[in-house]
């Protein structure tokens, strides 16, 4: 996904969401998904931090795999979901760095996640009880 900046291809989303999508159907791996779909977004949003890429139908597709992610959280074993949370959390430090409204996105997406898990600590420490 990350492109040489002085070559004039284009960026090619569609075949990396593609791979996630047939990996997904191959291995039924939910852990694996994410953690390709969270590299897919990693990936995405560095590129537009460094090299200032980005259009409403790029980060539109960042978008929805975040939102993806953030679905999934509750389906994936503890250790997995938290690093999960701390990758999400960490793209939300990008707040500021990139315009059209796609960092202020991942923000709200860092600050929701880290709420969600704050109250949900108190709950698996009642039930450990």
């Amino acid at each position: 996904m990350f492109p040489d900046p002085l070559s004039q291809r284009p960026i090619r989303l569609r075949g990396a969401t593609k791979t996630i999508t047939e990996y997904t159907r191959a291995t039924g791996d939910l852990t694996g998904t994410v953690d390709l779909m969270l590299e897919f977004v990693e990936a995405g949003t560095e590129q537009a931090a460094d090299l200032g890429y980005g259009d409403d139908a790029y980060f539109a597709a960042l978008e929805r795999r975040v939102k993806a992610v953030v679905q999934s959280l509750d389906a994936l074993p503890n250790e997995d979901r938290r690093a999960a949370i701390e990758r999400l959390v960490k793209l939300g430090e990008y707040q500021g760095t990139i315009g059209w409204g796609y960092c202020d996105f991942l923000g709200d997406i860092a600050a929701k996640v880290q709420d969600r898990e704050r109250r949900a600590i108190p709950k698996q420490r009642r039930h450990a009880v």
